[in-house]
């Protein structure tokens, strides 16, 4: 359940095991950027014509799991942003439709792990967006 703009959505396509900081510390996503991602992933669903799902890697982190496996520290998976989402790509094709969704519901920073076989997606502020390859 996501309660955004004083509005309550129920999303099925996620679980909390997703969302949630890997070390067990509960620390949570932004509601407004999981409704977005659902979203992104409703629109890539009839983009395709068949389910497209969108498994998510990494969401929220507390400072120390960010520290502690190498984030950068003003990273946007940590408080108080907590809009950033790290989905599965499994090829270049299936990145492509992931970012292009993801621009068209607001997401303004964007990056391709080929090696990693991920997708980065966050709302930072649009003067500071950017788009990177990670090596």
């Amino acid at each position: 359940m996501i309660v955004f703009n004083n509005k309550v959505y129920i999303e099925t396509h996620f679980t909390k095991d997703e969302m949630e900081c890997h070390c067990g510390c509960k620390t949570c996503p932004d509601d407004g950027a999981i409704l977005k991602l659902e979203l992104a992933r409703s629109n890539a669903t009839k983009h395709v014509g068949k389910e497209f799902p969108f498994f998510i890697t990494s969401g929220a982190r507390c400072i120390e799991y960010n520290n502690k496996i190498g984030g950068v520290e003003n990273s946007q998976h940590i408080p108080p942003d907590c809009n950033a989402f790290d989905i599965s790509a499994t090829n270049s094709h299936e990145a492509s439709i992931i970012i292009s969704e993801c621009i068209k519901i607001g997401f303004t920073s964007f990056s391709y792990n080929k090696k990693g076989n991920f997708v980065h997606v966050d709302m930072r502020p649009e003067k500071q967006s950017q788009t990177w390859i990670y090596k």
